[in-house]
Parts: C-alpha cells; structure tokens; sequence
C-alpha cells in the first residue's frame, strides 16, 4: 500500500524487525521494494529511515512507520491514523485484499515468543550460543548486525530465505528465528520462530527447547 500511494521506484527501502515473517518480505519483494533488516526501538527505527531514505518499516507486534512528506520537508513517523487510512483505501481498491491477507497468514507456522531462565548469566550466554551453533550447523544462516554495523542486539537466524532488492524468494523448508537477551530480567533467553511449514517450524521449536532446557536446564517463564 505504501509502496503504490507514495508511486516509489523500484527497491525502495522498507526497514522490518526481525520477527517479521519472511512470507510478507516476499511479498514485498514483489512489490519492488528491498527488506532492510533492523532492530527494534522507535526513535531508532525513525532515525534509520531518515538516515537512508526508507519509505516505510514495520515491527512484528504491530506498529507501522511511514515518511511523511509535504513540500520539501519530511519525516519519519509512527502514524496510526495514516496506516489506518491507508489499508482501507487498498480494501476499497481490492476488495478480496483482507482473504488474500488470511491466506497468508494461514500459511505460516509461528511459535510465538518462549522464554527461558537459567541458573547464572553464564549458563543462559552458554544455552544460547547452543541453540545458534545447532541451527547453523543446519544450514542457517546468522545476523547480528546491520549491513552498516549496527547491532540487532540478538541473533538472527534464517535457512531458505534470499534477500535480493525487488526479489525475495522462500525455498521449500524455509524457517527464521531470532534469540536474545532479556534486557530487564535475569538470565533469560527470549525466542521466536517462524516457518512456512507447520511440521518444520514445530521441530525446530521442539529442537531449540530441547537444547534450552534439557541440556542447559532452562526453565519456562512467561
């Protein structure tokens, strides 16, 4: 939608957090527009946009960005009102948009964010850096920063996910993560997964819980 009402050129910046699943990058894709990882935080997000120019970004748990532009002056900004306007102009373009969205949606597989606390602060960096060498030993690929340098402040995994400006492609048995700290609780290692399968992405939640708690003896809090 973004992409369509700001009649943007050909892969334009659209920033995204790294729970964001790999089927809307795709779509993305489509669209031209080129997926550029980063971190969560709000005034984070607004400043990268404005540093590269992105037209919008998005974060899993629901909050949109967009630049605002009105004569020579722009910005970046989370502007619930304009998402709001925004998507009901496309339903009113598209009216089958929303059984399209669902059809989507239905096809992935995610595990929703599990949480697990350890012993020591040792114990936890040890369990996570378990759950990352396995997965890449899988064949995953791991991200941690930014193209730039600029620390996701948690580890991300992907395995059949190809990011190309105006061409992401899913391969078959595609899945991502991300793992991380918990930044205001003691020992926890917070996780996220997402898959195109639902039998792929419930054995890589049943591969990292197992590593998180039977070997490193985690355990589960909300």
């Amino acid at each position: 939608t973004c992409l369509k009402a700001a009649a943007a050129p050909q892969a334009v910046p659209v920033l995204y957090d790294p729970k964001v699943s790999p089927l809307a990058l795709a779509e993305w894709g489509r669209l031209g527009a080129k997926p550029v990882l980063f971190r969560n935080g709000h005034s984070q997000i607004k400043d990268y946009m404005t540093r590269i120019g992105a037209l919008a970004a998005a974060e899993e748990s629901g909050h949109y960005y967009h630049r605002i532009t009105m004569g020579r002056l722009a910005i970046s900004g989370e502007n619930s009102i304009m998402t709001i306007l925004l998507f009901l102009g496309a339903l009113k373009q598209q009216p089958k948009l929303m059984d399209q969205l669902w059809d989507l949606q239905r096809q992935v597989f995610t595990t929703g964010e599990f949480n697990y606390q350890f012993d020591s602060d040792e114990v936890r960096d040890r369990a996570l850096d378990a759950v990352v060498r396995h997965f890449v030993a899988d064949g995953a690929s791991m991200v941690t920063a930014t193209a730039d340098g600029i620390d996701l402040q948690g580890t991300c995994l992907s395995k059949g996910v190809k990011l190309d400006p105006g061409s992401v492609s899913l391969e078959p048995g595609w899945y991502s993560g991300y793992l991380r700290i918990a930044t205001n609780e003691k020992a926890v290692v917070r996780s996220y997964f997402s898959a195109g399968q639902t039998a792929i992405g419930k054995r890589v939640e049943a591969q990292a819980r197992q590593i998180l708690e039977n070997e490193f003896a985690g355990r589960v809090i909300d």
